[in-house]
């Protein structure tokens, strides 16, 4: 029974800290974005940007990351952001 129980405490324990990490990634995201809407980078960026550990994207693909906020926004907006900051306690 105890070892039942410090299982499901373990399960707990990293729920709350998997839901903790997708709130810090979101927000950093988020900053991202207002970032690239503040600078206009859709518009702006240059390919020399595209260098080293980037050098496999493109602008479209910076874009294409920031439509994926938008619908993670919309996701979050429909209770899920409830749901990961309930976690937190």
């Amino acid at each position: 029974m105890a070892d039942l129980v410090a299982k499901q405490l373990n399960f707990v324990s990293r729920a709350i800290e998997v839901s903790e990490r997708i709130v810090a990634s979101h927000d950093d995201l988020a900053a991202l974005v207002e970032e690239y809407n503040a600078l206009d980078y859709g518009n702006v960026l240059q390919p020399a940007a595209f260098a080293g550990d980037s050098r496999h994207l493109v602008v479209a693909d910076v874009i294409a990351l920031m439509v994926t906020y938008a619908a993670l926004e919309a996701v979050m907006d429909a209770g899920h952001r409830t749901n990961l900051l309930n976690m937190k306690g």
